[in-house]
């Protein structure tokens, strides 16, 4: 997330008697097919937050108490890869659904059947590609609160920052998530927010499967003295089941990727799939925890209502009522002036990446052993090449039905990586003669020593064949690919890798020939040491039982006062469980202490 000032200097703060108001504003997910979209296409996708920010940013006089004061920022996330084909692949899978149901009232029970195989299927996947969004929502989050607490931008006191200090945050479909993941972040350090605000935030709390893609809960998640969630009247089931322009609308476009021709002849759903979609209310609930209030806003059904919300908003005069939540003497009128993004000053402000951690992002891989993913590529495939009736489904299937997209739903993907399945154990294939391929996913791996591990079989090999280990985009480590059938472990030290970022696997090959390697069973090890039993026998000895992730040679010291430490002996830990015999314990000390140094 990159926090962009509007209208000052932002790099120096200065907490004044009286309060400073920060102002953020967090887009939600971009819908586009794109994996590059163009400049253009980013910049009008974020037009609307830009407004609202200078909104915001404009609204105080000259010469008053709040001159100044305004701080506002407008993020900058990557909140479409993985998330776009999890809503793909769910609102396929709620047509399935719908389908299923049509067909049920027709008392045509086998092809119900068949679009709940089919449902079941394709919004498991949907689930198990959101996990891949999680974590990138996860991230911003963190890295947001990182240039808040540590860029001088809210007092470095929580205590003092809660009373002077003004931080509204107003966030719209995901973006809503990643808000109330960074109003939890902070209140772990002790700050409490003025206002939150969702917009038809998405959350595991919408119903009828929308959950399913949610980052968080908003209604538990979300922590400030006043909590607004605005809804819509109509879901995203809309999409679909109402005649929306599919140009206007680019959730459609994303639903019907790879059907132009549907979306050209309007062939959208038969009428029994449509009527039961329309059952389905897919958007943010009443949220009773946000008891100021749960409005809801119309749209104009030109475009879903989830994508008209933030323009509602700003036209509404319930924008002014989340300005500091309260209208003050020193304010203009309100001023609706839509001022663009040409008229945006100021310069970014970006966290280092290596300096951030978020606590909530899980350490492993997701779907390590490429084990979930592979089930799923063997339910859909024998659906491949049977027709279901409803376009958007068969379309999805064939997707999912594909190695090569079966993998790019749970990894990050680039050249030729391919979900391979043999004899029902799956693993990642890269390829490579004259593209480089590579997969990755993003991690936390915090402040101390980890490794990554695995196994790696060679499909095939050419001479200058490399297969790197890659973190943020860098080789950290040269893995030795030297047979074309045998099947190795690897144990890679990873004590250049910290923080959150992208750790993957680069294959890069030459020649004439294909390289082709499987890369399968990965986990990244933490090197803890835990002490599972201890006891001192009749000799005066110490006996120890030693658990460890991960082994390697150590030293062992001791002290009488955990100030001054002495070696004891040398010894080795072998991954998993070792009993070690420490000898010469003296009865005459009250209390000694041992502990391990890893022996480099």
């Amino acid at each position: 997330m990159t926090p962009t000032s509007h209208r000052g200097d932002l790099v120096t703060a200065k907490f004044l008697m009286g309060f400073n108001v920060i102002s953020v504003v967090t887009h939600g997910f971009f819908p586009t097919l794109s994996k590059d979209p163009s400049p253009d296409a980013w910049a009008n996708f974020r037009k609307n937050y830009y407004v609202m920010a200078d909104m915001f940013a404009n609204k105080p006089k000259a010469g008053t108490f709040l001159e100044g004061r305004v701080r506002t920022f407008v993020s900058e996330w990557e909140s479409s890869d993985f998330f776009v084909p999890a809503f793909g692949l769910l609102f396929a899978g709620k047509i399935a659904h719908a389908a299923a149901i049509g067909a049920t009232e027709l008392r045509d029970y086998e092809t119900a059947n068949n679009y709940m195989f089919r449902y079941v299927a394709l919004k498991n996947l949907a689930s198990l590609t959101a996990r891949g969004s999680k974590a990138l929502a996860q991230t911003a989050a963190a890295t947001f609160v990182e240039s808040l607490t540590g860029g001088g931008y809210l007092h470095p006191d929580p205590k003092i920052s809660n009373n002077y200090d003004i931080l509204l945050l107003l966030g719209h479909s995901r973006g809503a998530a990643v808000n109330a993941r960074i109003t939890s972040l902070l209140a772990r350090k002790g700050y409490l927010p003025t206002q939150y605000t969702a917009l038809d935030g998405f959350s595991t709390d919408w119903p009828d499967d929308g959950g399913l893609l949610g980052d968080l809960d908003l209604a538990k998640d979300a922590k400030a003295k006043r909590l607004t969630n605005y809804r819509v009247q109509r879901g995203v089931e809309g999409v679909v089941a109402r005649d929306v322009d599919p140009i206007s609308d680019p959730l459609r476009e994303v639903l019907f990727d790879g059907l132009v021709a549907a979306i050209e002849e309007n062939l959208i759903l038969s009428t029994e799939t449509r009527r039961a979609m329309l059952t389905f209310d897919i958007r943010a609930p009443i949220r009773n925890t946000f008891a100021d209030e749960n409005p809801t806003f119309p749209g104009d059904g030109k475009r879903s209502d989830h994508l008209n919300i933030t323009e509602d908003f700003m036209k509404s005069h319930l924008f002014w009522d989340n300005y500091i939540g309260e209208h003050h003497e020193d304010l203009n009128p309100p001023n609706t002036k839509s001022v663009g993004l040409n008229a945006v000053g100021g310069a970014d402000s970006v966290l280092p990446p290596s300096s951030m951690e978020s606590p909530d992002l899980l350490l492993q891989f997701r779907d390590p052993n490429f084990s979930e993913a592979g089930e799923l590529l063997r339910t859909v495939t024998p659906l491949m090449g049977v027709a279901s009736g409803e376009p958007i489904v068969d379309a999805w299937i064939r997707r999912a039905g594909s190695p090569m997209e079966m993998l790019s739903f749970v990894w990050r993907t680039s050249g030729v990586a391919e979900l391979t399945d043999t004899e029902g154990n799956p693993g990642a294939r890269l390829s490579s003669r004259d593209v480089i391929s590579e997969i990755s996913q993003t991690v936390n791996l915090g402040r101390g020593e980890r490794r990554v591990t695995g196994t790696l079989k060679a499909a095939s090999l050419n001479a200058s064949t490399r297969l790197d280990v890659v973190w943020r985009g860098s080789p950290i480590f040269r893995l030795v690919v030297d047979s074309a059938s045998a099947t190795t472990r690897f144990n890679v030290p990873l004590e250049t890798a910290t923080g959150v970022g992208e750790l993957g696997f680069r294959l890069v090959g030459g020649g004439e020939n294909q390289s082709a390697v499987v890369i399968d069973d990965l986990a990244i090890l933490l090197p803890k040491i835990a002490v599972s039993d201890i006891q001192i026998n009749n000799a005066g000895e110490l006996l120890l039982k030693l658990d460890a992730e991960v082994g390697g040679d150590f030293d062992m010291e001791h002290s009488t006062d955990l100030i001054n430490w002495s070696y004891s002996t040398s010894i080795t830990i072998a991954n998993g469980t070792t009993d070690y015999r420490v000898e010469g314990v003296r009865e005459s000390h009250q209390a000694i202490f041992y502990r391990l140094r890893r022996i480099e």
